[in-house]
């Protein structure tokens, strides 16, 4: 949503009563604020008809938002340590009870009977829950889980470990507790909003680019009003110059700079002026856009 318009980077084009503003992506990004990464529960897609998770971001003009969508199943978390020891599954849930995550731990794969739990299965699951984090036995159908869980204001992680895996091997238990420290800190910086906030850099990052694809390989963050940029993307063989690069003027002289052409310099220098882009935040131009040709080590492009 940028300057009242709705842009879709696979290019759908919404049904006439398609409302930007009631969506949840928008009023959560709102109700954050300015530059605070907001994310939804698990919410049904306006065009595919799948369920989504969204990361948004307000912005600072106070009303375009950023928003980064994820299909539900799509999620997955790289195993490492002890995902050999320990087999299982592992699985997120939204405070509405809906499934986030579903994933097998370890190269074997182990029944656990919560895929085919409902929203109401899951939260009755989590009301027997005690305390923030711990460990709850289950009796299933087929075996008896030990469901080590934690849970967080936005959701809940559960590793599920059948008591027969668990029992195969005595000294196994050693190396379980090692693996689920490890687990349990995955689980904070997965749930956990402040960590969104202290990684606020990284999540501008994310969200550029899927929403720019990987056309690109510089993005930069600019603030017209005050001179001001952030390079938030750089895939240069010579990027050490640019990195540290905090004001507007001076990163386009040295784009210009990089010119094949000096009409062509000279045209970046007037199409990308900071009184140009405030004029695109204040929605008085559709877009700046150049092509031109630029010298990079290998020749020019």
């Amino acid at each position: 949503m940028i300057g009242g318009e709705s842009l879709f980077s696979s290019g759908w084009v919404p049904p006439a009563d398609y409302n930007p503003y009631t969506r949840i992506w928008y009023t959560q990004a709102v109700e954050a604020g300015v530059g605070q990464v907001a994310r939804s529960d698990v919410y049904t897609d306006a065009k595919d008809q799948v369920r989504m998770i969204t990361l948004s971001i307000l912005l600072p003009d106070g009303k375009s938002v950023l928003a980064l969508d994820i299909r539900v199943g799509d999620i997955q978390i790289d195993w490492q340590e002890g995902s050999d020891v320990f087999p299982g599954t592992a699985t997120v849930i939204d405070r509405h009870g809906e499934m986030v995550l579903h994933q097998q731990i370890g190269q074997e794969h182990i029944l656990c009977e919560l895929e085919d739990f409902t929203s109401q299965d899951y939260l009755k699951l989590i009301g027997e829950f005690e305390g923030k984090r711990g460990v709850f036995q289950r009796q299933g159908q087929k075996d008896t889980y030990q469901d080590y869980y934690a849970v967080d204001d936005d959701g809940t992680f559960i590793v599920t470990i059948p008591q027969t895996v668990i029992t195969k091997d005595a000294t196994f238990l050693f190396y379980t507790q090692i693996g689920l420290i490890a687990i349990f800190l995955v689980v904070v910086l997965i749930l956990s909003v402040q960590n969104y906030r202290r990684s606020l850099h990284g999540q501008k990052s994310l969200n550029c680019f899927e929403a720019l694809g990987q056309t690109y390989y510089c993005v930069v963050l600019a603030n017209p009003a005050q001179n001001s940029c952030e390079i938030v993307k750089l895939d240069l063989k010579e990027a050490a110059p640019w990195r540290h690069l905090k004001v507007y003027t001076q990163l386009v002289d040295r784009m210009a700079a990089t010119a094949h052409h000096s009409d062509a310099a000279d045209r970046l220098r007037q199409e990308f002026a900071a009184s140009e882009l405030s004029r695109l935040c204040r929605c008085e131009r559709d877009r700046c856009y150049l092509e031109y040709q630029r010298d990079f080590a290998d020749g020019e492009r």
